[in-house]
């Protein structure tokens, strides 16, 4: 089997500078790149979906 290798680009215009100031302030206390920040909040946000989508399953099943 061979491995396939992808990749995404995606820009983002943040314009909300209060929103810009916190994400700078996260990145520097965590020591994190801006693009290594993004990489991991856009991972938590997909498995949070998952989760509670999960979650609606295992309720469904249960009513």
């Amino acid at each position: 089997m061979k491995k396939l290798n992808s990749s995404v680009t995606i820009n983002i215009d943040i314009v909300n500078t209060e929103l810009m100031l916190e994400i700078n302030v996260a990145c520097t206390e965590l020591s994190l790149s801006l693009e290594q920040f993004i990489t991991y909040a856009i991972n938590k946000l997909l498995y949070d979906i998952k989760f509670v989508h999960n979650l609606k399953f295992v309720n469904d099943d249960i009513q």
